[in-house]
């Protein structure tokens, strides 16, 4: 069996936000901006990112223009 891997690198598009569950489970989502291609071939693709328990806790100061790697 293999496993897909992914990496993506790139900026935030927004400020990074938390929400708690009624479960105290802390949940951060943002936008991530990955620039790919070159010189009148450059194009952005935009991600929809997650982060969940101690992932999102450690992460709460992300602000936007933040370089990033998921």
């Amino acid at each position: 069996m293999s496993n897909n891997t992914f990496q993506f690198i790139g900026n935030l598009v927004n400020d990074a936000e938390t929400k708690t569950t009624q479960s105290n489970l802390q949940i951060l989502n943002f936008r991530l901006a990955v620039s790919d291609g070159y010189g009148e071939k450059k194009f952005n693709d935009y991600h929809k990112i997650k982060a969940i328990g101690k992932t999102a806790e450690y992460n709460t100061a992300l602000a936007k223009g933040d370089r990033v790697m998921v």
